[in-house]
């Protein structure tokens, strides 16, 4: 039997004083939609107000600031001193997610085709439910998009502006969360030119063009018709893409990082460290260590303080790690996903989510995961998929939601878009295993589903992968009449049916 499959149930622990306070915090930023800068009190106001002890207080301010939600500044209550917010849990997971993606070298096509999956949804969603004031403010920008300064930017920021409102209108936050992330990752990446003078303006005429379609059919309640349209900017959008990509490539780095110039100390922090990590990348993650810090402050010419947030950036994403005593420093790693999905999962865990905004989103994913797995999955990694639903099949029930989600993060790798597989493990991560025992025929029921499952995307049948996929979702959403409990911030009474909908 495999290491996973031996995976122990976890106990039931309480939060520790530290974990709640961080969650009380966070609660609180999110709730009262408090600012950048905005002052949470000192030290000692804290302590006072949540009743714990300076050493709670500093544990849980170590992890806020660890989290990217908020930093302690020194010099007391009346000299700007005290707990200050950083960004709400919102924007830090929007950047978290954007920044894993930038920090990844992911190409355009593979954002591309993330971001076509969710604004179909998200356009199918907005036509059914859109109220007047949203459908107010996609007319707004609608009319604006032939308005404005034409740099490449701008234009984006323009063409960008309609998905977003429509995600929002639609209510679901994963939608709204992805959607931004992509957006924010598209924002950063682009280039300041785009071909010619000519190009840029036939190609902005056309993606107006559609994007006006959209809004039409959002107005019209025209469900077919706005997920046509979603489609149509998807398209147009892939193949600029492809010209993008061309520009990315071509472009030196000292040449792609003076467009941060002339923005604030976060902005080029955040472009040092991309253009650090871009670096690293081309050597392929050497086993060595960071430059030290006067040379990198005399090549980027930059601040000390610039640099360390960059610095802190590549530790938060796993590319740096400190390492003590001799032979020590700034040791070079690899990008990884922990960082990026503890945000999400904080933010959406407080975001009012519903398990019908889950299981939309999931489904909308995995259908796309199964496509692209049939499409580009070698012979071998089918293989090992269809190995993988039969160790299901024999798995006794205590194993069986264990192996089944990992099941589905494989399945997430097959199709070769590393953007679509961080999105899926990030909604995986919403679920937690079961804490009671779970009941033999929905252990059975998911040992059937995901041996059928295993069998037709191996068999290339897509057809028949797709339907056994709405099946379960189906399924899912009867399983969950019971409760989502570990979707929210506070855990309700049946838990054992939020591990099965990560199954």
């Amino acid at each position: 039997m495999t290491s996973t499959a031996r995976r122990r149930k976890p106990a039931v622990v309480a939060p520790k004083r530290a974990t709640q306070l961080v969650a009380a915090i966070e609660d609180r930023i999110e709730r009262d939609q408090l600012p950048q800068g905005a002052v949470l009190g000192t030290e000692t106001q804290l302590m006072a107000q949540y009743n714990v002890s300076r050493e709670t207080l500093r544990k849980a301010v170590r992890e806020l600031e660890g989290h990217g939600v908020a930093v302690m500044r020194r010099g007391g209550g009346g000299g700007g001193g005290g707990l200050s917010v950083a960004a709400p849990a919102s924007q830090t997971a929007v950047r978290a997610i954007a920044t894993h993606l930038e920090f990844s070298s992911i190409g355009w096509a593979e954002i591309v085709e993330a971001r076509a999956l969710i604004d179909v949804r998200a356009a199918e969603l907005a036509s059914r439910s859109v109220d007047a004031a949203s459908l107010a403010r996609l007319r707004q920008l609608s009319d604006e998009l032939d308005h404005g300064s034409q740099t490449v930017h701008d234009i984006a920021r323009r063409h960008l502006a309609l998905p977003s409102a429509i995600a929002e209108s639609g209510g679901n936050p994963v939608v709204q969360l992805f959607t931004q992330a992509l957006n924010q990752w598209t924002v950063d990446i682009l280039p300041t030119e785009l071909g010619t003078a000519a190009l840029r303006d036939r190609e902005m005429r056309r993606v107006n063009d559609i994007l006006r379609s959209l809004v039409d059919a959002i107005a019209n309640g025209d469900t077919p018709g706005a997920g046509q349209a979603a489609r149509a900017f998807a398209e147009r959008s892939l193949q600029v893409s492809h010209l993008l990509e061309d520009r990315r490539q071509r472009a030196s780095i000292d040449e792609w990082l003076t467009t941060a110039r002339g923005g604030s100390d976060a902005k080029l922090a955040q472009r040092i460290a991309l253009v650090i990590a871009r670096d690293l990348a081309s050597r392929d993650w050497p086993s060595d260590r960071l430059g030290d810090e006067a040379g990198l402050i005399q090549r980027f010419g930059i601040s000390r303080a610039v640099l360390r947030e960059a610095i802190r950036l590549l530790e938060l994403h796993g590319i740096l790690r400190p390492q003590r005593g001799r032979g020590g420093g700034l040791m070079i790693g690899r990008p990884n996903a922990e960082h990026t999905i503890a945000s999400a999962k904080r933010y959406l865990r407080r975001a009012k989510l519903r398990p019908i905004d889950y299981l939309t989103v999931r489904d909308t994913l995995e259908s796309g995961a199964i496509h692209l797995a049939i499409e580009r999955a070698d012979d071998r990694a089918m293989a090992a998929l269809q190995a993988s639903g039969v160790l299901i099949a024999e798995a006794d029930d205590s194993e069986v939601i264990a192996l089944a989600i990992d099941w589905h993060g494989q399945l997430s790798g097959l199709g070769r878009n590393r953007a679509l597989s961080l999105l899926l493990r990030i909604l995986f991560a919403l679920t937690e295993e079961p804490q009671a025992s779970l009941p033999a025929e929905i252990a059975q029921t998911l040992r059937d589903r995901h041996l059928r499952l295993s069998q037709t995307v191996s068999a290339r049948d897509e057809a028949a992968a797709q339907k056994v996929a709405q099946e379960h979702i189906g399924w899912l959403r009867h399983v969950l009449d019971i409760g989502l409990g570990s979707l929210s911030a506070t855990p309700e009474s049946r838990p054992a049916a939020a591990a099965v909908a990560a199954s």
